[in-house]
């Protein structure tokens, strides 16, 4: 319970999917990135060593990455003039139970002062969807969770958490309030393949969450996979995937933008807590609307490329 008030949105909240369009792009020359990166295990997925944070890592003031998930490169602060000092977007992988993850999230936003939305966990014994916007309705607080495993739409596996956090003071964005709701019900256990799971090839990295007959989405040269792709933090049907840039950052912002059909993207800057933050807004490219934020703290740059289907 911080600040004072506005009214949240539960209006924006959509279904849940693995999918979104893809625009082919300039790619990176070889094959499996995992030929040339040094590797770790995170359960049983392949991702790169030193590019994850576990359980307890603070995501924002008295929110935490969750036990049974692992963050993978940074969260991704906004780097526009919207006002919304401390949001933030990040992706996590989910390694424990889904459900008991999700909960885990929830309640660390009510002891914020956030409340649920109507939503929650549904699936079946191949694959698990959670989804739920919290938020102080008297300052605009707001937590979106969004939670998907099962089989890739694909190939591969998706077995994922996506945030999106907006602080205190963040504008009204809808005439609908939210309303508690009883924690989520026990599902069927969707087990993780004993693995090693192998990250997606560098002609496709969103393999596992495009949906079928859309373009493949190549990896830009200077930019190697963290991890498989997963669900977005949009409030939309979507996809996200963080990569580490080797080069200069701008340069890779520019290169993923044109990769992605917006050539000559407007990339704005600023400082967040000692850590330089790239954006870049495409708008509505063939990947659907599309977001890249690129984060450099300790001369380390991750870039999350965030797509919301139309």
């Amino acid at each position: 319970m911080r600040g004072t008030g506005w009214a949240l949105t539960v209006a924006m909240l959509l279904a849940v999917s693995c999918g979104g369009n893809a625009g082919a792009g300039d790619t990176a020359a070889g094959s499996s990135p995992s030929t040339d990166v040094a590797l770790d295990r995170v359960g049983p997925f392949e991702v790169m060593v030193d590019a994850t944070a576990g359980p307890g890592t603070e995501l924002a003031e008295g929110l935490e990455v969750a036990e049974g998930s692992v963050l993978m490169g940074s969260t991704f602060p906004a780097a526009d003039r919207s006002g919304r000092d401390g949001a933030f977007l990040a992706l996590a992988l989910v390694t424990g139970d889904p459900v008991a993850v999700f909960n885990d999230y929830l309640e660390q936003a009510r002891a914020l002062g956030m409340s649920p939305a109507p939503g929650g966990c549904y699936g079946n014994p191949r694959r698990i969807h959670c989804m739920n916007l919290l938020a102080d309705s008297r300052d605009g607080e707001s937590l979106l969770v969004v939670l998907a495993r099962g089989p890739g739409a694909g190939y591969g596996q998706v077995s994922h958490v996506a945030l999106r956090y907006l602080p205190p003071g963040t504008p009204d964005l809808s005439t609908a309030g939210s309303r508690p709701v009883p924690p989520t019900a026990p599902l069927p256990l969707v087990p993780l393949p004993d693995g090693p799971i192998e990250r997606p090839p560098s002609t496709d990295i969103a393999v596992a969450v495009r949906p079928a007959g859309s373009q493949p989405v190549p990896l830009v040269d200077g930019s190697q996979l963290v991890g498989p792709a997963g669900p977005c933090g949009c409030a939309a049907v979507g996809w996200s995937a963080v990569v580490r840039v080797t080069g200069d950052a701008r340069r890779a912002v520019q290169d993923w933008a044109a990769a992605l059909g917006a050539p000559g993207a407007t990339i704005e800057r600023t400082v967040a807590g000692g850590r330089t933050v790239l954006q870049a807004s495409l708008g509505l490219v063939p990947a659907g609307g599309t977001e890249l934020r690129a984060v450099t703290e300790d001369g380390v740059t991750h870039l999350l490329i965030a797509v919301a289907r139309p």
